[in-house]
């Protein structure tokens, strides 16, 4: 195999109805190869420390910005994930290479699924 190396792959779930109710998404695709996401449990710390201490309750969001080799967003099929991630795979198994597709994530969050 040409690339042979690990590769890391991101996949951010739909939004479901009980997310919606809350607005914005916590964790956004920016494009091909980047997620960003919310920090809003500190926002939320630091607006009750601000609050507690006098200060003024702003609960503004810290935005970490992750590089992938490839994210896949909430409107992404399973076409798309199978022909970016999965087939080449393929591939260079047929080819007489070793390959190995790991999935992490919390449970529940569609593993199976992708």
């Amino acid at each position: 195999m040409a690339d042979d190396r690990v590769r890391v792959y991101a996949r951010i779930r739909p939004q479901g109805t009980s997310r919606e109710e809350f607005g914005d998404a916590a964790v956004r695709c920016l494009g091909e190869n980047s997620v960003s996401v919310d920090d809003l449990e500190g926002a939320v710390n630091d607006s009750l420390r601000n609050s507690v201490q006098g200060g003024v309750a702003q609960a503004a969001a810290a935005t970490r910005k992750f590089e992938f080799d490839g994210s896949f967003g909430g409107s992404s099929t399973q076409a798309d994930v199978f022909s970016d991630v999965g087939a080449p795979v393929v591939r260079a198994v047929l080819q007489g290479y070793h390959g190995c597709i790991f999935a992490y994530g919390q449970t529940g969050s569609g593993k199976t699924f992708s």
